[in-house]
C-alpha cells in the first residue's frame, strides 16, 4: 500500500527560501529599472527635436550621471566629466551647447551652467544660463532661481540680410516650469 508522500519541515523551508529570493529578485529588478528620474526635456522653434536628460541616482537618492537621449542616439555623463563639460550639441566644428556643473555635490546638488552659442559670426559670442540641481523628498529637481524647470525651450537665433534668413545661434533658453506632453519613451541601452 502506498501512502502519501508527507513533507518534511526542510522542504517546507526551502520552498519558502525560494519564495522570499524571488521576491527580492523581482523588487531588486524594479529597483534597478527606476534607477533614473526624467530631469529635464528640451525644444526649439527650429525644429521638432527633443532632448531628453534624465539624471541617474544610486539607492541613496545620491546622483551618479546625467542620461541623455536625442531620438535614437544616447549618451551618458560622471560628474567628472560634468566638471570639465559637456558637449551637447555641436554645428561641424563649433560648439553649440555646452553644460557643465560648478560645485556640484551628488548628495546636496549645485549649479549646472549651460553654455550656449549666441552668434556664430566671428568673433564668437556665447551666454550662460545657471541652474540649480537640489533633491527633495520626491527626487531631484532643476531650478531657476527658486522656479521649477520641467523644460528649456531655446529660441533660434537668426539673421536676416539680403532676402536670407539665417540661423547664427540661440537668441534665449528660456525655463518653462510646465513640462511637454510628448515626452518621448526612453530606455538605457542594454
Amino acid at each position: 500500500m502506498m501512502g502519501k508522500a508527507t513533507q518534511s519541515p526542510l522542504n517546507g523551508l526551502v520552498n519558502t527560501m525560494r519564495k522570499i529570493f524571488a521576491l527580492i529578485f523581482l523588487l531588486s529588478m524594479a529597483a534597478a529599472a527606476d534607477d533614473h528620474k526624467l530631469l529635464v526635456t528640451t525644444t526649439n522653434d527650429r525644429d521638432d527635436a527633443i532632448d531628453v536628460l534624465h539624471l541617474e541616482v544610486d539607492d541613496n537618492n545620491k546622483a551618479v550621471k546625467v542620461l541623455h537621449w536625442r531620438g535614437d542616439k544616447y549618451w551618458e555623463y560622471d560628474f567628472a566629466q560634468l566638471d570639465e563639460g559637456v558637449l551637447l550639441r555641436r554645428k561641424k566644428n563649433t560648439k553649440v551647447v555646452e553644460l557643465r556643473s560648478l560645485d556640484f555635490d551628488p548628495v546636496k546638488g549645485g549649479v549646472f551652467r549651460i553654455r550656449y552659442l549666441y552668434s556664430g559670426l566671428p568673433p564668437f559670442k556665447y551666454k550662460n544660463l545657471d541652474l540649480k540641481l537640489r533633491p527633495s523628498s520626491d527626487g531631484w529637481h532643476l531650478y531657476n532661481s527658486s522656479s521649477p524647470v520641467a523644460n528649456l525651450h531655446l529660441e533660434v537665433n537668426r539673421l536676416t540680410m539680403l532676402g536670407l534668413n539665417e540661423t547664427i545661434g540661440i537668441k534665449e533658453i528660456t525655463p518653462q516650469s510646465k513640462g511637454i506632453t510628448n515626452v518621448p519613451e526612453v530606455k538605457k541601452p542594454d
